[in-house]
Protein backbone atom coordinates (compact mmCIF):
# COMPACT_ATOMS: atom_id res chain seq x y z
CA UNK A 1 0.00 0.00 0.00
CA UNK A 2 0.69 3.46 -0.50
CA UNK A 3 0.24 6.59 1.18
CA UNK A 4 1.23 10.38 1.16
CA UNK A 5 1.41 13.20 4.51
CA UNK A 6 1.20 16.47 3.66
CA UNK A 7 2.61 19.30 6.01
CA UNK A 8 3.38 22.20 6.43
CA UNK A 9 3.81 24.94 9.56
CA UNK A 10 0.04 25.23 9.94
CA UNK A 11 -0.39 20.89 10.03
CA UNK A 12 -0.32 18.17 8.07
CA UNK A 13 -2.98 15.79 6.36
CA UNK A 14 -2.56 11.96 4.66
CA UNK A 15 -3.87 10.97 1.47
CA UNK A 16 -5.86 7.98 1.02
CA UNK A 17 -4.03 4.67 0.40
CA UNK A 18 -3.45 3.84 -2.83
CA UNK A 19 -2.44 0.32 -4.34
CA UNK A 20 0.63 -0.29 -6.44
CA UNK A 21 0.38 -3.38 -8.81
CA UNK A 22 3.28 -4.35 -10.67
CA UNK A 23 3.00 -6.12 -14.01
CA UNK A 24 5.50 -8.83 -14.56
CA UNK A 25 5.97 -9.07 -18.57
CA UNK A 26 5.32 -13.65 -19.24
CA UNK A 27 8.74 -15.01 -19.70
CA UNK A 28 9.15 -18.92 -20.57
CA UNK A 29 11.99 -20.58 -18.37
CA UNK A 30 11.61 -23.75 -20.07
CA UNK A 31 10.18 -24.51 -23.65
CA UNK A 32 8.47 -27.99 -25.12
CA UNK A 33 10.58 -30.58 -26.56
CA UNK A 34 10.60 -32.08 -29.73
CA UNK A 35 10.02 -36.32 -29.60
CA UNK A 36 10.02 -39.05 -30.96
CA UNK A 37 7.97 -42.10 -29.72
CA UNK A 38 6.25 -45.07 -30.57
CA UNK A 39 2.66 -45.96 -31.82
CA UNK A 40 0.23 -45.73 -29.51
CA UNK A 41 2.41 -44.81 -27.10
CA UNK A 42 1.54 -41.84 -24.34
CA UNK A 43 3.31 -38.53 -24.70
CA UNK A 44 3.37 -35.21 -22.82
CA UNK A 45 4.92 -31.83 -23.71
CA UNK A 46 5.23 -29.13 -20.65
CA UNK A 47 6.48 -25.77 -20.44
CA UNK A 48 7.26 -23.63 -17.91
CA UNK A 49 6.94 -19.51 -17.61
CA UNK A 50 6.54 -17.04 -14.98
CA UNK A 51 4.83 -13.72 -14.94
CA UNK A 52 2.65 -11.58 -13.29
CA UNK A 53 -0.43 -12.17 -13.12
CA UNK A 54 -0.28 -16.10 -13.37
CA UNK A 55 0.10 -17.23 -16.81
CA UNK A 56 -2.52 -18.63 -18.66
CA UNK A 57 -1.94 -21.32 -21.66
CA UNK A 58 -3.56 -22.35 -24.95
CA UNK A 59 -1.64 -25.29 -26.72
CA UNK A 60 -1.83 -25.56 -30.89
CA UNK A 61 -1.33 -28.44 -33.09
CA UNK A 62 0.06 -27.17 -36.29
CA UNK A 63 -1.36 -23.86 -36.02
CA UNK A 64 -4.79 -24.66 -34.50
CA UNK A 65 -5.84 -24.30 -31.04
CA UNK A 66 -6.54 -27.57 -29.17
CA UNK A 67 -10.12 -27.41 -27.56
CA UNK A 68 -9.67 -27.78 -23.63
CA UNK A 69 -5.80 -27.89 -23.98
CA UNK A 70 -5.14 -24.86 -21.67
CA UNK A 71 -2.77 -26.19 -18.84
CA UNK A 72 1.07 -26.05 -18.57
CA UNK A 73 1.19 -29.31 -20.12
CA UNK A 74 -0.32 -31.61 -22.60
CA UNK A 75 -0.66 -35.23 -22.80
CA UNK A 76 -1.63 -37.21 -25.80
CA UNK A 77 -2.50 -40.80 -25.61
CA UNK A 78 -2.65 -43.88 -28.05
CA UNK A 79 -0.77 -41.88 -30.12
CA UNK A 80 -1.46 -42.17 -33.85
CA UNK A 81 -0.11 -40.75 -37.58
CA UNK A 82 -2.75 -38.41 -37.37
CA UNK A 83 -0.93 -36.55 -34.12
CA UNK A 84 2.18 -36.02 -35.72
CA UNK A 85 3.04 -32.66 -36.08
CA UNK A 86 4.11 -29.49 -34.68
CA UNK A 87 2.96 -28.26 -31.12
CA UNK A 88 3.15 -24.78 -29.41
CA UNK A 89 1.77 -23.35 -26.80
CA UNK A 90 0.50 -19.53 -26.13
CA UNK A 91 1.53 -18.47 -22.64
CA UNK A 92 0.00 -14.80 -21.73
CA UNK A 93 -1.27 -13.28 -18.21
CA UNK A 94 -3.41 -10.20 -19.33
CA UNK A 95 -0.32 -7.74 -19.61
CA UNK A 96 2.00 -9.73 -22.15
CA UNK A 97 2.09 -12.92 -23.92
CA UNK A 98 4.81 -14.94 -25.48
CA UNK A 99 4.62 -17.53 -28.10
CA UNK A 100 6.69 -20.97 -27.15
CA UNK A 101 9.07 -22.67 -29.33
CA UNK A 102 7.74 -25.26 -31.67
CA UNK A 103 8.08 -28.70 -30.50
CA UNK A 104 7.32 -31.49 -33.26
CA UNK A 105 6.15 -35.08 -32.29
CA UNK A 106 7.35 -37.65 -35.13
CA UNK A 107 6.69 -41.54 -35.03
CA UNK A 108 9.28 -44.33 -34.79
CA UNK A 109 8.77 -47.30 -37.21
CA UNK A 110 6.13 -49.19 -35.28
CA UNK A 111 4.48 -53.08 -36.53
CA UNK A 112 0.81 -53.07 -36.27
CA UNK A 113 0.60 -56.39 -38.34
CA UNK A 114 3.34 -58.40 -37.50
CA UNK A 115 4.80 -61.32 -39.85
CA UNK A 116 3.61 -64.39 -37.49
CA UNK A 117 4.77 -67.41 -39.97
CA UNK A 118 3.39 -69.56 -42.67
CA UNK A 119 2.18 -72.81 -43.65
CA UNK A 120 2.56 -73.02 -47.40
CA UNK A 121 1.79 -75.72 -49.79
CA UNK A 122 5.06 -76.59 -52.06
CA UNK A 123 4.48 -75.45 -55.79
CA UNK A 124 2.13 -73.19 -54.89
CA UNK A 125 2.41 -69.15 -54.65
CA UNK A 126 2.93 -67.44 -51.07
CA UNK A 127 2.90 -64.09 -50.01
CA UNK A 128 4.96 -63.17 -46.32
CA UNK A 129 3.84 -59.59 -45.24
CA UNK A 130 4.53 -57.15 -42.28
CA UNK A 131 2.28 -53.78 -41.82
CA UNK A 132 3.86 -51.11 -39.92
CA UNK A 133 3.83 -47.62 -39.51
CA UNK A 134 6.14 -44.62 -38.73
CA UNK A 135 6.90 -41.06 -39.97
CA UNK A 136 9.25 -40.30 -42.82
CA UNK A 137 8.97 -42.58 -45.62
CA UNK A 138 9.72 -46.55 -44.30
CA UNK A 139 12.18 -49.13 -45.92
CA UNK A 140 11.82 -52.84 -45.57
CA UNK A 141 14.52 -55.51 -45.48
CA UNK A 142 13.64 -59.31 -45.05
CA UNK A 143 15.67 -61.94 -43.97
CA UNK A 144 15.83 -65.87 -44.27
CA UNK A 145 17.90 -67.63 -41.59
CA UNK A 146 19.35 -64.14 -40.19
CA UNK A 147 20.92 -63.54 -43.86
CA UNK A 148 19.22 -60.39 -46.14
CA UNK A 149 17.56 -61.56 -49.19
CA UNK A 150 18.42 -59.64 -52.15
CA UNK A 151 15.66 -57.57 -53.73
CA UNK A 152 13.19 -58.34 -50.48
CA UNK A 153 12.72 -54.67 -49.61
CA UNK A 154 9.02 -54.53 -50.05
CA UNK A 155 6.70 -55.44 -47.25
CA UNK A 156 5.33 -58.04 -48.67
CA UNK A 157 7.36 -60.75 -49.75
CA UNK A 158 6.07 -62.80 -52.85
CA UNK A 159 6.92 -66.30 -54.26
CA UNK A 160 5.43 -67.36 -57.25
CA UNK A 161 6.07 -70.69 -56.47
CA UNK A 162 7.41 -71.79 -53.21
CA UNK A 163 10.06 -74.47 -52.75
CA UNK A 164 11.08 -76.64 -49.94
CA UNK A 165 14.62 -74.50 -49.49
CA UNK A 166 12.43 -71.52 -49.47
CA UNK A 167 11.22 -72.82 -45.82
CA UNK A 168 12.94 -71.34 -42.76
CA UNK A 169 12.83 -68.41 -40.20
CA UNK A 170 11.82 -65.16 -41.37
CA UNK A 171 12.61 -61.58 -40.73
CA UNK A 172 11.79 -58.41 -41.34
CA UNK A 173 13.69 -55.13 -40.71
CA UNK A 174 11.19 -51.87 -40.89
CA UNK A 175 13.54 -48.60 -40.91
CA UNK A 176 12.84 -44.64 -41.38
CA UNK A 177 14.76 -41.24 -40.91
CA UNK A 178 13.46 -41.70 -37.29
CA UNK A 179 14.38 -45.17 -35.85
CA UNK A 180 14.58 -49.48 -36.40
CA UNK A 181 12.15 -51.85 -35.67
CA UNK A 182 12.63 -55.78 -36.44
CA UNK A 183 9.85 -58.22 -36.48
CA UNK A 184 11.17 -61.59 -34.60
CA UNK A 185 11.99 -64.49 -36.83
CA UNK A 186 9.06 -66.83 -37.72
CA UNK A 187 8.75 -69.95 -39.32
CA UNK A 188 7.73 -70.31 -42.82
CA UNK A 189 6.97 -73.98 -43.43
CA UNK A 190 6.41 -75.78 -46.53
CA UNK A 191 4.36 -78.65 -47.08
CA UNK A 192 4.53 -81.20 -49.90
CA UNK A 193 0.29 -80.33 -50.14
CA UNK A 194 -2.64 -79.60 -48.49
CA UNK A 195 -4.55 -82.60 -46.12
CA UNK A 196 -7.80 -82.79 -44.81
CA UNK A 197 -8.53 -85.98 -43.02
CA UNK A 198 -13.01 -86.62 -43.76
CA UNK A 199 -14.96 -89.85 -43.66
CA UNK A 200 -16.55 -90.79 -47.09
CA UNK A 201 -19.21 -93.58 -48.14
CA UNK A 202 -16.69 -96.08 -50.04
CA UNK A 203 -17.95 -99.03 -52.51
CA UNK A 204 -15.92 -101.61 -53.58
CA UNK A 205 -17.14 -102.63 -57.51
CA UNK A 206 -16.19 -106.47 -58.86
CA UNK A 207 -16.99 -106.59 -62.47
CA UNK A 208 -15.33 -107.11 -66.21
CA UNK A 209 -13.47 -103.84 -66.61
CA UNK A 210 -14.21 -101.80 -69.04
CA UNK A 211 -17.95 -102.42 -68.41
CA UNK A 212 -19.66 -99.39 -67.15
CA UNK A 213 -22.25 -98.83 -64.14
CA UNK A 214 -24.32 -96.51 -62.57
CA UNK A 215 -24.25 -95.52 -58.89
CA UNK A 216 -27.13 -94.55 -57.21
CA UNK A 217 -28.29 -93.16 -53.83
CA UNK A 218 -31.22 -92.69 -51.81
CA UNK A 219 -32.33 -92.10 -48.03
CA UNK A 220 -35.63 -93.58 -48.03
CA UNK A 221 -36.02 -97.43 -49.01
CA UNK A 222 -39.79 -97.56 -48.83
CA UNK A 223 -39.83 -94.59 -51.39
CA UNK A 224 -38.74 -96.76 -54.78
CA UNK A 225 -38.43 -93.23 -56.69
CA UNK A 226 -35.73 -92.00 -54.24
CA UNK A 227 -33.21 -93.07 -56.00
CA UNK A 228 -30.79 -90.22 -57.62
CA UNK A 229 -28.03 -91.20 -59.99
CA UNK A 230 -24.60 -90.11 -58.52
CA UNK A 231 -22.42 -91.03 -61.42
CA UNK A 232 -21.47 -93.30 -64.30
CA UNK A 233 -18.40 -95.33 -63.85
CA UNK A 234 -16.88 -97.62 -66.06
CA UNK A 235 -14.39 -100.26 -64.78
CA UNK A 236 -10.92 -99.57 -65.48
CA UNK A 237 -9.67 -102.86 -63.30
CA UNK A 238 -11.65 -106.05 -62.09
CA UNK A 239 -11.48 -104.65 -58.39
CA UNK A 240 -12.00 -100.76 -58.21
CA UNK A 241 -12.93 -98.41 -55.25
CA UNK A 242 -15.56 -95.21 -55.51
CA UNK A 243 -15.91 -92.48 -53.13
CA UNK A 244 -18.59 -90.26 -52.59
CA UNK A 245 -16.85 -87.18 -51.84
CA UNK A 246 -19.88 -85.22 -51.29
CA UNK A 247 -20.50 -86.71 -48.16
CA UNK A 248 -18.87 -85.93 -45.18
CA UNK A 249 -19.85 -88.82 -42.42
CA UNK A 250 -18.03 -87.05 -39.38
CA UNK A 251 -21.72 -84.74 -39.85
CA UNK A 252 -24.36 -85.66 -37.55
CA UNK A 253 -26.89 -83.29 -39.93
CA UNK A 254 -25.81 -85.97 -42.96
CA UNK A 255 -29.28 -88.31 -43.76
CA UNK A 256 -28.38 -91.58 -43.89
CA UNK A 257 -27.50 -93.18 -47.27
CA UNK A 258 -28.31 -96.23 -49.06
CA UNK A 259 -26.45 -97.40 -52.41
CA UNK A 260 -26.92 -99.16 -55.59
CA UNK A 261 -25.06 -100.32 -58.24
CA UNK A 262 -27.12 -100.82 -61.61
CA UNK A 263 -26.12 -101.89 -65.19
CA UNK A 264 -24.72 -98.89 -67.60
CA UNK A 265 -26.69 -98.05 -70.41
Amino acid sequence: MTFVVVTNPYGSVTSAVATVTVYVPVSITTQPATQVVAARSTVSFSVVAEGYPAPAYQWAFDGTNLPGATASSLTITNVLLPNMGDYAVLVGNGYSSQLSATATLSMLPSITSPFIGATTIWGRSAVLSVGAIGSGELTYQWYMNGLAIGGATNAALNFASIQFTNGGLYSVVVSSPFGVMTNLAAQVVVNPAGLSLGFSPTLTISGETGYSYIIQSSTNLADTNAWATLTNLTLTQPVQLWVDTNVDATLPSNPNLFYRVLPGQ
